[in-house]
């Protein structure tokens, strides 16, 4: 009876140490939102940042070269972006207008520095019982790409992907 009773305790002490837990949607949230951009002061946004369209995940640079990912062709990770600092990312094998709803997926938020051209994007990862991460992204004079800056290096490159007109645009 003991190890029953000090086996439910542990449980539950577990269950409590756990920051996230998984909404009606399959996505993992966290138990108490803390963004640190969300409603930040200075909001600027970024002229060049498409909120109309999404970007795609297109490749990774290594050793200074941009290698195309090998999913590129199937399953593609996108980023959307609103003009009040929220955004959302998702992945799919094929992008339907339905993956564009944010009621079905998590809000993450961005902050633009306008002198260093980057966007700060904060989103929630459930990696180490959950934390939240900030990625700077470079964005072109065009807004056609999004790089994100690692120590100073380029990392990762998103392109604009352009929606179907008959598609909602929110």
């Amino acid at each position: 009876m003991v190890r029953v009773i000090f086996l439910i305790l542990v449980i539950l002490l577990l269950n409590s140490c756990v920051r996230y837990s998984e909404n009606e949607y399959g996505f993992f949230q966290p138990k108490h939102p803390n963004y640190s951009l969300k409603d930040k002061k200075g909001f600027i946004f970024p002229d060049s940042l498409d909120t109309l369209n999404v970007y795609r995940f297109y490749g990774y640079y290594e050793n200074n070269k941009l290698v195309k990912d090998l999913n590129f062709g199937k399953w593609a990770v996108y980023k959307k972006f609103y003009r009040n600092g929220q955004a959302f990312s998702f992945g799919t094998e094929k992008l339907e207008e339905n993956n564009l709803r944010p009621k079905q997926r998590l809000t993450d938020y961005y902050f633009y520095n306008s002198k260093e051209n980057i966007i700060n994007y904060e989103t929630f990862v459930i990696a180490e019982g959950g934390k939240y991460i900030i990625i700077k992204y470079k964005i072109s004079n065009n807004g056609d790409t999004l790089t994100s800056i690692n120590n100073g290096k380029k990392s990762h490159v998103y392109i604009k992907t352009i929606i179907p007109d008959k598609w909602e645009k929110n």
